[in-house]
């Protein structure tokens, strides 16, 4: 709707962003596992999570465009996992721009390593979170 009013003409390359949030999901449920499971065991991670979330937040491309930021500190930028997320749905949205596939690519893999990780950690770990909790 947003995009309507804002007269953007819409294209089949909104078709695009189902992909790239079933590879975010996937990159969000492997680490909430991962993070869940030692959290358990570990109380403080809950509060090192809280201030971790505000510094990506900070560090994330939502209220400016990545073109913004000086090039020489894109480095900075692109090693926060939203960053590419975010910056694709910008292009996709609100510029009919096709994503970067080789991107998304290694973004899918990387994401996959850290949900079968998260799964397995959690696995290994739940026997025990009722006599830890």
């Amino acid at each position: 709707a947003a995009l309507l009013v804002n007269g953007t003409e819409l294209t089949i390359n909104i078709l695009y962003r189902v992909p790239i949030i079933i590879i975010t999901l996937q990159m969000l449920t492997g680490r909430g596992l991962l993070l869940g499971s030692l959290g358990v065991y570990a109380k403080d991670i809950g509060s090192l999570i809280g201030v971790l979330i505000n510094v990506l937040m900070f560090l994330s491309p939502v209220f400016y465009p990545l073109s913004a930021i000086p090039e020489e500190l894109h480095w900075i930028f692109e090693m926060n996992p939203l960053t590419l997320i975010i910056e694709e749905f910008r292009g996709l949205l609100m510029h009919g721009n096709n994503p970067n596939f080789l991107k998304l690519a290694v973004y899918f893999i990387v994401s996959l390593a850290i949900f079968i990780l998260g799964y397995k950690i959690f696995k290994l770990t739940k026997k025990g979170f009722a006599d830890v909790v």
